[in-house]
């Protein structure tokens, strides 16, 4: 049996997690591997811009002048875009309660604490940004994991940067930035799920974005070369009830070429 010590602690959300085997990348220094460092190093930073982008979908407040319905008793005012707010709130708490548990880990020295959200945001981001490695080591702490109102639990840092690159994903999704999901027919091979007439999945592709380690390695062995080669944009085919994963070239010689034998009964081998 694999030593799941030594395995990403982000098991099917690993970067390079196979769906054939099930495992997740081996890691000796880390609880999380290279490439899911790598993806982290990518999209943490990017929380400060998102933090800024989702200030700018919150409404200008009105002044008490541009009261259309003078007198009368005030309705109670309704709140808008109160998501866009949650969402900057959890991202400021999550980013200034590990900035606080990396300096005590790292032995760095404390820092007074900052009013202005927007600039504990920034100051966090520069604590944590350059020490991710360090930031996956911490042990489980008890924090309050999405703001105060929270019950304390237990969080490990590999966990906090799972959470991270979570809200930065939610920040996208909040700001239109996220991409189109595209459900493509047959069947799971691993799984077995069928389609149901009607309903969407179980297969379904993304459009392509930041090139991920699986494209490169892909795409090197493709054209059979060490050095750099244009990426393919072709997407893999994931399953929604059981996350395993097909290339999309494999997807496309089964529905070319063995599809039609398991509709009518016949082993795909008989069909290839």
């Amino acid at each position: 049996m694999a030593d799941t010590t030594l395995l990403c602690a982000n098991n099917t959300d690993c970067a390079e997690y196979n769906p054939a085997t099930k495992l997740s990348a081996a890691t000796w220094d880390a609880p999380i591997c290279a490439d899911c460092l790598r993806a982290a190093e990518r999209d943490v930073p990017k929380l400060l811009w998102d933090y800024i982008d989702l200030e700018q979908e919150l409404p200008t407040s009105m002044s008490q002048a541009m009261d259309t319905q003078p007198g009368g008793k005030a309705e109670p005012p309704i709140p808008l875009r109160a998501s866009i707010e949650a969402l900057q709130a959890e991202i400021a708490h999550t980013l200034t309660t590990w900035e606080t548990e990396l300096r005590a880990f790292c032995h760095l020295t404390d820092v007074r604490e900052l009013r202005r959200h927007g600039a504990a945001v920034q100051r966090a981001l520069l604590t944590i940004q350059p020490r991710l490695r360090e930031l996956a080591r911490i042990p489980a702490t008890a924090v309050y994991p999405t703001g105060c109102e929270d019950e304390p639990a237990d969080v490990c840092g590999w966990e906090a940067i799972a959470h991270l690159r979570h809200l930065h994903r939610l920040a996208r999704a909040a700001l239109g930035r996220t991409r189109r999901v595209l459900w493509v027919p047959g069947h799971c091979g691993q799984c077995k799920t069928q389609p149901v007439p009607g309903v969407d999945g179980p297969l379904f592709r993304q459009e392509p974005a930041d090139p991920t380690p699986e494209m490169r390695r892909r795409t090197r062995e493709r054209h059979h070369s060490d050095g750099p080669v244009e990426l393919d944009d072709d997407p893999a085919v994931h399953c929604d009830k059981c996350q395993a994963v097909r290339s999309w070239a494999d997807y496309d010689y089964y529905m070319q070429h063995l599809a039609w034998a398991d509709e009518i009964g016949e082993p795909a081998e008989a069909a290839a």
